[in-house]
């Protein structure tokens, strides 16, 4: 997922999936918790979207994310999806939706045009006690299962026999409970209702994976790091740091309110702003999840009135849930 940009002088572009310029803003303001305190940081991003059939123009600064700085950044980046029991590697890019009632179906990431469709179901249930293996119904559905009823299993879409052009490897024996999102150095929960988009992209300018309603490029949610504090004696800007600029909120935006929330490590601030775009109202609200000391991840989640409480309360739910991995 690349940068993202920002709309006119007037009111900012919301974010798309892919060719985003951002800009970033920081402003001083003393935590409240204990945990950590330093400047409150933010990047406000808008963006273009390069799906197909979109054209939609950017003018805002460019900023950038740092690389992984993690003790594992010379491994490869990765997601697991973990939950009810297994856990599996989606192969990328991919899309997976995450339904109502927990079901997992994974496709492509985003329009798939005339191309054939492969899909896979993850149906969620009890954790198996053995290993998955390929089973066929008598409709003729190829599926992945321990063979215990109830349990968490695996269904292929029709004229499929293996899901290895969506899953590099699914294993039994993970925790149960809901899904998360396992990566080198976080873990989330994966709120219901929500579809992850995944590229893996680690280019400077870029962060891994978003969640969006539905396959809206606009109403979405992403985490965006790690970000650490510029040293004195670093001189000019790198993207490993965090940008000191003067104001955080744009003058056609508008601070709405600043609080926090308990996450996994202690307190998570949080700031939310209001602005227009498009003819429509829109709200975004950043939270500052620490990593470790001194560097921290930054969620945003932005979306128009319509559909702002439920994103938002997904975003909660994220923050809640953040828990680094060392």
């Amino acid at each position: 997922m690349q940068g993202n940009g920002g709309g006119n002088s007037a009111r900012q572009q919301p974010l798309s999936k892919k060719a985003r310029v951002t800009h970033i803003g920081i402003v001083a303001k003393v935590l409240p918790s204990g945990v950590f305190r330093f400047l409150f940081l933010s990047i406000l991003m808008a963006a273009a979207c390069k799906e197909k059939g979109a054209k939609q123009a950017t003018v805002e600064q460019e900023v950038t994310k740092s690389p992984r700085q993690s003790a594992q950044e010379d491994l490869p980046w990765s997601l697991e999806v973990v939950g009810h029991g297994i856990a599996f590697t989606p192969i990328l890019p991919r899309g997976i939706a995450h339904l109502a009632d927990g079901t997992l179906i994974l496709g492509p990431m985003g329009n798939a045009g005339d191309a054939k469709v492969s899909n896979v179901l993850v149906k969620p249930g009890r954790s198996p006690t053995r290993e998955l293996t390929q089973q066929t119904t008598e409709e003729g559905i190829v599926r992945f299962s321990s063979g215990e009823d109830g349990s968490t299993a695996i269904a292929l879409g029709a004229g499929m026999d293996s899901y290895g052009g969506l899953i590099s490897q699914v294993r039994s024996g993970a925790p149960a409970g809901d899904w998360k999102l396992v990566t080198l150095d976080h873990s989330i929960s994966w709120p219901k209702g929500l579809t992850l988009r995944v590229d893996g992209d680690e280019a400077v300018d870029s962060y891994e994976y978003e969640f969006t309603v539905g396959n809206s490029s606009e109403d979405i949610l992403y985490l965006r790091g790690p970000l650490a504090p510029r040293s004195a004696e670093s001189g000019s800007p790198s993207p490993l740091d965090i940008p000191h600029l003067d104001e955080l909120v744009l003058d056609w935006q508008t601070e709405v309110g600043r609080g926090q929330l308990q996450g996994s490590q202690g307190a998570v601030p949080w700031l939310e702003i209001r602005y227009a775009h498009g003819g429509d109202d829109w709200r975004a609200r950043f939270y500052w999840l620490a990593l470790d000391t001194d560097r921290v991840y930054l969620l945003r989640a932005q979306a128009r009135e319509s559909l702002a409480t439920m994103m938002l309360a997904s975003a909660d739910q994220i923050a809640a849930s953040f828990r680094p991995i060392h």
